[in-house]
């Protein structure tokens, strides 16, 4: 959630969501980081088992740091997959500028920052930068296959998880919260028959 929190005004300043295709997506591993592990679920049957432990590791989180990653997804600039094919540890972010054309423009980081506050902000970490859209293309590419092929939709989990965390029901205003279980009821429409 820390990550998300630091880039919160950045993300919304990529191009503007597309129905079913957020700007900035992510694909997270069946294995997570302690950080990670804080504040993310995974895989469907894994998304049952881990639930109870998210629950408590974001217990205390505050409402407005929850609240900012809810509005992402809910707004449609954040879409979160669960891998189902092994185990998927990249740490590779790509921001997008143009997907309507056949030449993907954007900003590719590759390295070993997780995507955290200390990962983002405060450890000595290695990253590469690809401004020139050298490799983007080809990242594109390949991320897009695993993301159609061998992942499992996660956002009606999160935001359930969320939805009902008493710090984010007594920081999240009645607007906010109606926005939130509306969102979540589609999801359930769309995604039938996976509830917590």
């Amino acid at each position: 959630i820390s990550g998300f929190n630091l880039m919160k005004n950045d993300l919304k300043n990529l191009r503007q969501p597309n129905q079913g295709d957020a700007p900035f997506k992510i694909i997270m591993g069946d294995e997570t980081g302690l950080e990670t592990a804080k504040e993310m679920n995974n895989g469907y049957n894994l998304k049952k088992k881990i639930s109870n432990s998210i629950k408590k590791d974001i217990k205390e989180e505050e409402g407005g740091k929850l609240s900012n990653l809810a509005e992402l997804i809910v707004e449609g600039y954040l879409d979160i997959k669960i891998y189902t094919e092994g185990k998927f540890h990249p740490k590779c972010y790509l921001f997008l500028k143009e997907v309507d054309s056949d030449l993907v423009e954007g900003n590719l980081i590759i390295g070993s920052s997780n995507f955290t506050y200390p990962g983002l902000e405060k450890n000595l970490e290695l990253n590469y930068n690809d401004k020139g859209c050298l490799g983007t293309p080809k990242f594109n590419q390949w991320f897009n296959d695993i993301w159609e092929s061998k992942t499992e939709r996660f956002n009606l989990f999160l935001l359930k998880i969320i939805e009902n965390n008493k710090n984010y029901q007594d920081y999240a205003g009645g607007n906010k919260r109606k926005k939130l279980k509306g969102k979540i009821d589609q999801l359930e429409k769309e995604e039938k028959g996976i509830t917590l």
